[in-house]
C-alpha cells in the first residue's frame, strides 16, 4: 500500500503528475488515452507506466480485478512491473480476501508452488476449491481440480468420478455463462482428460 501512496498517477502524454481531483478522469478522457496508447502514439515505456499506475489507483479504490492484474504483472514481470513474487502474492491475497474468484485461484497457485509465500498445499487447494465452488466460479479452478483428481496430485486423492464431475462442468456449453474463463482451449484440454478417464474406467480392474 505504501507503493500506491508513493506512485501518483501521471499523464502518459505529458508525464506530469495529475492533480488530485484528476486521479479519476472521466470515461471519455480515459478512452482517449487508451486510444492513443493502442495507436502507438505514446512511448511504450510511458504507456506501460500509465497502465500500472491506473491499475494501482483502481485497486486502491476497491476494484479487485485490478488487484489481480497487478499480481499477474509482478508474477510474470510484465512491462511496467518488476518480477516480484512476494508482491504478486500480496495482491492476489488482497483480492482473495474479498472473495474475488481470480484472486482466490492465483493465491492458491502461489501456495501450491511456494511462490512469494511458504509452500502450503492444503491452503492452496482450499483457495482454489473456493474459487471453483462460489456461485459463478472460476473455470480455471474447476479444470484444475478435475485434473488433480484425475491424477491424484497436489495432495488430492485420485478419484476418477470427482475428476469427471469437475471436467464435465468445463466441457458443457451451458456452463460458459456461469463459470468465468472457460475458453475453447480449456474445453479442449478438459475433453481430452475426459476421454482418458473414460478409457481408464473401462479397463478391467486388476486384483
Amino acid at each position: 500500500d505504501a507503493e500506491i501512496q508513493n506512485k501518483q498517477l501521471k499523464s502518459p502524454v505529458t508525464d506530469h503528475r495529475m492533480r488530485k481531483d484528476s486521479k479519476n478522469p472521466c470515461n471519455a478522457t480515459l478512452a482517449k488515452i487508451e486510444q492513443l496508447i493502442d495507436s502507438g502514439a505514446i512511448e511504450e515505456k510511458l504507456a506501460d507506466d500509465w497502465r500500472m499506475r491506473r491499475n494501482l489507483a483502481e485497486a486502491k479504490a476497491g476494484k479487485m480485478s485490478a488487484a489481480v492484474t497487478i499480481g499477474l504483472g509482478y508474477m510474470n514481470g510484465k512491462p511496467g512491473y518488476r518480477k516480484d513474487l512476494k508482491e504478486a502474492f500480496h495482491w492476489f491475497r488482497r483480492a482473495a480476501d474479498m472473495l474475488d474468484r481470480r484472486g482466490l485461484h492465483w493465491a492458491g497457485v502461489c501456495y501450491l508452488q511456494g511462490q512469494g509465500v511458504k509452500k502450503n498445499a492444503a491452503a492452496g487447494i482450499q483457495l482454489i476449491t473456493m474459487a471453483a465452488s462460489l456461485q459463478k466460479g472460476y473455470g480455471k479452478s474447476v479444470h484444475f481440480l478435475g485434473w488433480c483428481y484425475s491424477r491424484g496430485s497436489n495432495k488430492l486423492p485420485k478419484n476418477l468420478y470427482l475428476a469427471e464431475h469437475y471436467l464435465s462442468i468445463v466441457c458443457q456449453e451451458k456452463y460458459d455463462k456461469n463459470y468465468e474463463c472457460v475458453s475453447d482451449n480449456l474445453k479442449k484440454k478438459a475433453m481430452t482428460s475426459m476421454k482418458e478417464i473414460r478409457r481408464e474406467k473401462s479397463r478391467p480392474q486388476t486384483k
